[in-house]
């Protein structure tokens, strides 16, 4: 699935899912793994009520990515379906109606880049994929 990409760092979010996810495509590299708290869904209290905003879940979780950047030209980031929408949304500036539902399918895959070696100027989607069960 990801074959096309010289994937030189897995972060994943603390969820076993995720983890095992980025094992799983991680075997025929043997590149690092990192998991972290940052890549977490929205925090939540035991009554469902959010914790933190959009803004703060977004911060923790492309402020986490962004440290890695100057070492790696190609990170895959494992995580869950929200924040991986609102970093999507973000770091494309895509409008949320377009963006709000771009992750309802689990495995749903997305490749972005920002190579300034390759005439980037800003991230854009290179590939999206969904793995058939």
């Amino acid at each position: 699935m990801l074959s096309p990409w010289p994937v030189e760092l897995f972060l994943t979010s603390l969820f076993r899912r995720a983890q095992q996810t980025a094992a799983t495509l991680n075997i025929e590299r043997g590149v690092p793994v990192v998991g972290s708290m940052a890549l977490n869904e929205f925090q939540l209290r035991d009554t469902g009520e959010g914790v933190e905003s959009l803004d703060q879940g977004l911060v923790r979780a492309v402020g986490f990515l962004n440290q890695f950047r100057a070492y790696h030209s190609c990170v895959a980031v494992v995580a869950h379906n929200s924040i991986l929408s609102v970093m999507r949304m973000s770091l494309l500036n895509a409008p949320f109606e377009t963006n709000a539902r771009y992750f309802a399918s689990p495995g749903q895959v997305c490749v972005l880049r920002y190579d300034p070696g390759a005439g980037d100027q800003n991230w854009r989607e290179v590939a999206t994929y969904l793995p058939h069960a």
